[in-house]
Order: C-alpha cells, then sequence, then structure tokens
C-alpha cells in the first residue's frame, strides 16, 4: 500500500552525538530499523529516499533552518503519514510552537531521559499501527465500491435497457396484433424486469453506491460502428411498428475514448423511446456528426412528441442517460419542434 511498511523505521536528525547515542541504545531494545544523520541537508534526502514511520527530529542548535525541513516534510503528500517529534531546550518555545503549528506529533526536552523516549516511541508506535489500520480499511472499502459500483452499473444498464425493449414491443404489437399467450408472455417479462429493476436500484441506495458515479471505462473506439450495430439490433422493433429506421453519417470513421456501455445504453433508451413515441409509418433518424465546437453529438430524430415521455419509467430512464452522460463531461437535451417531431441529442468531448 502507499506509504505502508511493515517495518517500523526511526530517523534521527541531530548533530549532537548524545542523542543519537541515545536514540541508538533505545532503539536496539525494539524490532526497529534505525538511521540517524547530524545535518538538515543530508536528512532531507534520506527521509525522501527512506520514507522513515517516525522522525526524532532535534531542533535545538538549528532552529530556523529545522523548521524550514520540517515545513517541506509536512507539505509532501509522501510523508503525510509520517511521525515527527522534536527535541528542544526548554526556552526554545517560539521553535516548539511552530513545529506544533507544522503538525508534529510530540515534543521532547532537552536532556533527553532514556525512559521518557521509550515511552514517547512506544505512544507514537501504537498511534502509527491505529492509523494504518484505519488507512488500509479505509481504501478497501474505497476499492470494493469502484468494483460494486461498475458492476451495478453494467447490470443496471442491461436490466432498463431490456425493461425499455420489453415496454416498446408491447406498445408497439399491442394485444390485438399477437396471439394471447405471445402477449402474456412479454407482459410477464415486463413484470419480472421491473421487479429486478427496482430491487437493484434498492440494492444501490442501501449499499450508498451510484453506478453513474463511477469512473467511466473508456476505450477506443470507432462510434460510428458501434451506432450501426445498435441500429441494426432494433429494426426487427422498428418493422414491427412500419416505422423506417435511418442511419446519417456513418460513412466516415468517428474514433472517441468512451465507456462502450454506458454509450451503448444512452443510445439504446433514445431509440426505444423514439420507437415507441412514434407514429406508424414514421420514421427515426440515427445520426452522429462533430459540432463547431469539436464536440461529437449522436442525434436520434423522429416524428412525434418528447411530450408524451411521461411515465416514470421513461423519466428515469433519461435521468440515468444525463447522469451517464456527465461522466462523459458530455450532456443530453431533446429539442421538439411544433407539428414536425422530435430530436434526442447526446454530446460528449472530441
Amino acid at each position: 500500500m502507499n506509504n505502508f511498511t511493515y517495518e517500523y523505521k526511526l530517523l534521527v536528525i541531530s548533530p549532537d552525538q548524545k542523542v543519537t547515542g541515545l536514540a541508538h541504545s533505545v532503539f536496539t531494545m525494539k524490532p526497529y530499523v534505525f538511521q540517524s544523520v547530524t545535518s538538515s541537508a543530508d536528512a532531507e534526502k534520506v527521509v525522501n529516499d527512506w520514507n522513515p514511520s517516525l522522525i526524532l527530529f532535534d531542533l535545538t542548535e538549528n532552529g530556523d533552518q529545522g523548521l524550514s525541513l520540517l515545513e517541506r516534510i509536512r507539505q509532501n503528500r509522501k510523508h503525510k503519514y509520517t511521525q515527527i517529534i522534536t527535541c528542544v531546550n526548554i526556552e526554545s518555545r517560539d521553535v516548539l510552537k511552530r513545529a506544533f503549528e507544522l503538525g508534529i506529533s510530540g515534543s521532547l526536552l532537552k536532556p533527553l531521559l532514556k525512559e521518557e523516549m521509550l515511552h514517547m516511541i512506544d505512544l507514537q508506535k501504537q498511534q502509527y499501527e491505529k492509523d494504518m489500520q484505519i488507512r488500509l480499511l479505509k481504501e478497501k472499502t474505497e476499492k470494493q465500491d469502484l468494483y460494486y459500483g461498475s458492476i451495478s452499473k453494467a447490470l443496471r444498464s442491461s436490466i432498463h435497457s431490456m425493461k425499455l425493449m420489453t415496454t416498446s414491443l408491447l406498445h408497439t404489437l399491442g394485444k390485438d396484433r399477437i396471439e394471447t399467450d405471445e402477449y402474456e408472455m412479454l407482459l410477464n417479462i415486463y413484470k419480472e424486469t421491473t421487479d429486478v429493476a427496482l430491487i437493484w436500484d434498492n440494492f444501490i441506495k442501501t449499499k450508498h453506491l451510484n453506478p453513474a458515479a463511477q469512473p467511466p471505462h473508456k476505450q477506443r473506439i470507432d462510434v460510428n460502428s458501434i451506432l450501426s450495430n445498435i441500429a441494426n439490433s432494433y429494426l426487427p422493433l422498428a418493422k414491427q411498428k412500419n416505422v423506417t429506421l435511418l442511419k446519417e453519417g456513418f460513412d466516415m470513421e468517428l474514433l472517441a475514448e468512451v465507456d462502450v456501455e454506458i454509450f451503448r445504453s444512452i443510445v439504446r433508451n433514445f431509440l426505444s423511446n423514439a420507437i415507441h413515441d412514434n407514429e406508424e409509418g414514421g420514421q427515426v433518424i440515427l445520426s452522429s456528426y462533430v459540432s463547431p465546437k469539436e464536440e461529437y453529438i449522436i442525434k436520434v430524430s423522429y416524428n412525434g412528441t418528447s411530450g408524451q415521455v411521461k411515465d416514470e419509467m421513461k423519466v428515469s430512464g433519461l435521468q440515468l442517460c444525463n447522469s451517464y452522460a456527465k461522466a462523459h463531461n458530455g450532456k443530453i437535451w431533446a429539442d421538439t419542434a411544433n407539428n414536425s417531431g422530435t430530436a434526442y441529442y447526446f454530446s460528449f468531448p472530441n
């Protein structure tokens, strides 16, 4: 783990041989790894290379220079978890005050006593171990949240896509156009996917997971190739409703870094809504182009109005799509022209 070591490493920075000698006698009694340096100039390199667990820093003879080094250590994120104890004379009150402002863990007064040093080091080691345990637990939790969040994103996308497809089939075909048994089967599929979607959404809320907040797993792909495959998968549904599904702008390669599952979810949602809301005999056009702002634009236009998209499932689907779009630093929106149809847009950076 970052900054974590199973060895408790101690560094003494002091030009005073009495301090280094006492520290050596104390530390050799414990299962610690020990180093000492006499100058601040040498100390900075050792600190950066060795990354000690605890530093015993003598500020009696080089207060200003030592405080400057102390400040640089505290500003270095690599040493965020390094503990620092100072040793000072009783007269060095201003130096000690500034040292505590910079974030030292404790201080010892000269002349140093062996028992006091042992007690201080033991306390610091106990606190260090507690901090490391908390840190490791936090890192483990964050990794689990990322893992389960990624899974929930993929599963939720598939569940809601199935729900959209089933809804579109039910609305398009209706009871009068297929056998009763087939209609009942579709209805049961819709009910089951609705239940699964609800269970999964509740699970996400309970576990405080937000699939849309997970970092997208981007891959470099030909956007138009993915769009063409999605459009082809919707041709049977469009045919059932006597709707013409057209593709425009796919004659060129459009390379982009996208999360394929997120991308598919958004386009599927647009197409399902467009086919469902369309008039019989109408058309749906799936197109892609690059805007003057050098953004990629995916557009789904059709005969119909987005004002028909009022049921809870469609609204939640579009809200999820909007969250997914934001994960790509993009956005979605709809444009409805009077009596001439509706267009859904999804834009994301080139």
